[in-house]
């Protein structure tokens, strides 16, 4: 190891038995796969997992060349585990110049620097998580967070704003590195079907807003404009919550025009957004909103709701609602409907746009953190 090699330990030991369909493990996923291409040579990594080995799809990081390492972690169980399990950096990391935790998390004790990724704060916005709030557990690790990481790094300005509102820490300590995508469009044109479709992540938890998009289909189909719309993706919310979605479905009379994909593939995923009319994306709330910036980039129209920090993503390359009930969007969706050509050029604009958002980007912007952090004292 040369003496002006920089190392780095990447904590994925929080996220990496999430689905891959996350966006927890799709963006460790994606800033593991930019560090390796685009990390000058004298940085060296050592990923820390909670897996015996690393995830099918990162194999091939480790292989063959000395710059990046895996280590698997034991994590303690039972009574008390989530404090014992940080006091101190897992024994891998330690050496390294930086800790990064890339789910909220960094330890009580670190005889380096370290940094936490931070995604939202929707558990402190929404009524409905409340409850994870008052656990002694997130208490303690928002301490932490506000007071032992050296930095912290949100994905994007909103959430940037939200921490330094709510948790009142100084603008100086956490740093906005928006994510970054590899989807592009297929490289073989895809015909669209003859009915206008939309596809959207399925998700039933209340801020994702999926009652608004299906009443606004209940309300196009009563003015004899039915609209297909593609579901991708696992419910995640509850079988009480998905036996509801469904009464609904029938209470509308739209149970036909809605079809569940479950989940997809990154390259099949990509196909159904560039297949697709429009992708909606009607949620009051998120971190980043990773989907909308990977259906542009894969090609669609995308109409999301006039909610940052979505609109601030799609910018003038995409559609944004007037509100957030279903009559907005019925109306958007009505407008949209009626005007191929524009989507035409939006889907071409979207691209453009999305390609600000490479995973070169996402590197080198980690990367420029990280030797901010070293440079304090």
């Amino acid at each position: 190891m040369d003496a002006h090699d920089t190392l780095i330990a990447l904590d994925i030991s929080a996220i990496d038995q999430f689905s891959k369909a996350t966006g927890y493990a799709r963006y460790a996923r994606d800033l593991i796969l930019a560090l390796r291409q685009y990390a000058p040579p004298h940085f060296k990594f050592t990923v820390v997992g909670s897996l015996p080995q690393p995830a099918s799809e990162l194999n091939h990081v480790f292989e063959n060349q000395s710059t990046w390492t895996y280590a698997s972690t034991t994590k303690r169980s039972g009574r008390g585990a989530w404090l014992l399990n940080s006091l101190t950096v897992p024994p891998a990391a330690r050496g390294c110049a930086i800790y990064h935790g890339l789910y909220f998390q960094v330890p009580l004790f670190a005889p380096m620097k370290t940094v936490a990724t931070v995604y939202d704060l929707m558990l402190e916005i929404f009524p409905e998580y409340h409850a994870v709030t008052r656990l002694r557990e997130y208490r303690w690790n928002r301490w932490l967070l506000r007071h032992r990481a050296d930095g912290l790094l949100a994905i994007s300005d909103q959430t940037r704003r939200d921490v330094i509102e709510k948790w009142a820490v100084s603008e100086k300590s956490i740093c906005a590195v928006p994510l970054g995508t590899a989807f592009a469009p297929a490289p073989a044109a895809i015909q669209r079907n003859s009915q206008f479709t939309i596809l959207s992540p399925y998700n039933l938890e209340p801020r994702k807003n999926m009652r608004a998009l299906i009443e606004a289909l209940h309300l196009l189909k009563a003015e004899g404009r039915p609209v297909k719309l593609r579901l991708f993706g696992k419910a995640a919310w509850s079988p009480a919550g998905e036996e509801k979605f469904e009464a609904d479905l029938a209470r509308l009379g739209i149970q036909d025009l809605v079809t569940r994909l479950g989940v997809l593939s990154d390259q099949e995923l990509a196909k159904e957004m560039q297949a697709a009319h429009l992708f909606a994306f009607p949620s009051l709330y998120e971190g980043f909103g990773l989907p909308v910036l990977e259906a542009m980039a894969s090609g669609a129209c995308v109409l999301t709701a006039n909610r940052c920090p979505m609109k601030d993503l799609v910018g003038t390359a995409g559609l944004v609602t007037n509100g957030v009930e279903a009559a907005s969007w019925a109306e958007s969706i009505g407008r949209a409907m009626d005007q191929p050509t524009r989507l035409a050029e939006l889907r071409e604009a979207a691209r453009t746009r999305a390609a600000q958002f490479s995973l070169r980007r996402l590197a080198e912007n980690t990367l420029a953190y990280y030797a901010l952090i070293l440079a304090q004292p």
